[in-house]
């Protein structure tokens, strides 16, 4: 009798065996239905994703396998497959998981009670967690391997990229109408420069530090608050 403790919970496991000398010894060729239980499936994909998404921040879409997913979570590269069978599955996912998390930000700032300036630094200030945990954009990260991911992928990083860019550009447009942000030109052409700033940023903050970073965004504030006829 063979006593077992799971630390994942498998639909209908078969444990195989063979007989050697009248012993029955485990067969790991003939163990099949380790598949996880329905229960175990959704934060299985979210952990897959969440740690994807840290590696794709640290190391770069294109610098990390499923090998090195699988030791981190101690699951098989199997377990992996089983939900997404390709890398650029997998890469897909995270981006349609990314660009959820935009449109969540871009809702709870339009929702908010807080006036344009203070909307805008915190739009700014979603750099700052990553750079303190010694991370880039997972934007900039795809945008760098741009050539390299399918047309799908490419299609939901752009949907991301606009959203992003209709984030400042509506901040500006409310800031400039209740006359608390000011700029030249078109409020799109702003946000462009602002979203770029603030990319470039984050990137060199990871070798000049999160000083650099609040210091060039605090610059970005500034350049929006004094009446561009002063």
């Amino acid at each position: 009798r063979i006593m077992v403790d799971y630390w994942k919970k498998p639909t209908n496991p078969y444990w195989g065996y063979v007989v050697v000398n009248e012993k029955a010894l485990y067969n790991s060729n003939t163990s099949v239905n380790f598949d996880l239980h329905p229960s175990e499936e959704e934060p299985l994909v979210m952990k897959i994703l969440a740690l994807a998404g840290e590696m794709i921040q640290t190391k770069g879409y294109d610098s990390f396998s499923y090998n090195d997913l699988s030791l981190r979570l101690g699951i098989r590269k199997a377990s992996i497959h089983h939900h997404f069978p390709k890398k650029q599955e997998l890469g897909l996912a995270y981006l349609k998981y990314r660009f959820e998390a935009v449109k969540d930000i871009e809702n709870q700032l339009r929702n908010s009670r807080m006036n344009p300036p203070q909307k805008l630094q915190a739009f700014l200030d979603l750099g700052v967690q990553a750079i303190e945990e010694k991370k880039i954009c997972p934007v900039s990260s795809f945008q760098a391997d741009r050539w390299n991911i399918n047309e799908e992928m490419n299609k939901v990083l752009t949907k991301i990229e606009e959203t992003e860019l209709s984030i400042l550009t509506s901040i500006l447009e409310e800031g400039r109408s209740s006359e608390e942000l000011f700029f030249v030109g078109e409020a799109k052409d702003q946000a462009n420069m602002i979203l770029s700033s603030m990319k470039g940023a984050m990137l060199y903050a990871q070798g000049q530090g999160l000083d650099f970073y609040k210091r060039t965004m605090n610059q970005v504030v500034a350049n929006l608050q004094g009446s561009p006829s002063a």
